[in-house]
């Protein structure tokens, strides 16, 4: 789905995306089971959000799924690239990811750096940043002086059998102008103990 109109709202939001995601953190720690559903359990866009004071642009990837009866997690992989570096980098013209993902477990994004940061301009994992237009991997791309992540890998627990859905979302911030991309890959279930709190980093 692709909403071209701006979702501009108030600094305090909750409902300024498209339902079910929440900019404003869960009244609990969902780790420790408390606050599922009652916003973002990983507290972590809200913050960056609000720097920019709305979405543009706004894309998403939405399904619902049935958890198989032997599995108690998923994973997905992706890279997020961005055309707002350099000029933009550190400002409020911050482009966001999020993996929202609505379970019994968890309620909130679950794509997110070591350091609590959404998957953004601002954010950890900006690996490749190609300042003097010289990097390898970008070459014979529109990527070219630009920036983006290596591939990272979430993985998120479920419940055996309940009902998810998953929204994958991208956005401008603060304005419609630049752009930032997604790149999902290799979703599959999983059957380790992952406990409630998702995880990202670099595919093993």
């Amino acid at each position: 789905t692709h909403y071209n109109d701006t979702l501009a709202g108030s600094p305090d939001p909750g409902n300024t995306l498209p339902a079910p995601l929440k900019t404003n953190p869960a009244a609990g720690d969902c780790s420790q089971g408390q606050g599922v559903g009652t916003g973002d359990c990983s507290a972590t866009i809200q913050a960056q959000f609000n720097q920019g004071g709305g979405a543009y642009d706004y894309t998403e990837l939405r399904f619902t799924l049935q958890v198989p009866p032997d599995v108690t997690s998923f994973s997905y992989d992706f890279a997020f690239f961005s055309t707002e570096y350099p000029a933009y980098y550190g400002s409020g013209f911050n482009d966001m990811y999020v993996g929202w993902l609505e379970s019994e477990l968890w309620t909130g994004n679950i794509s997110f750096d070591q350091n609590g940061n959404p998957i953004s301009l601002n954010a950890g994992f900006l690996e490749f940043k190609d300042d003097g237009g010289n990097l390898a991997v970008f070459g014979g791309t529109c990527m070219r002086q630009h920036a983006g992540t290596n591939w990272l890998q979430t993985t998120a627990g479920v419940t055996p059998g309940e009902q998810i859905t998953v929204v994958f979302a991208i956005f401008d911030l603060a304005d419609p102008i630049l752009d930032s991309y997604i790149f999902l890959d290799n979703f599959k279930w999983g059957c380790e103990p992952t406990g409630n709190k998702p995880m990202t980093m670099p595919p093993g």
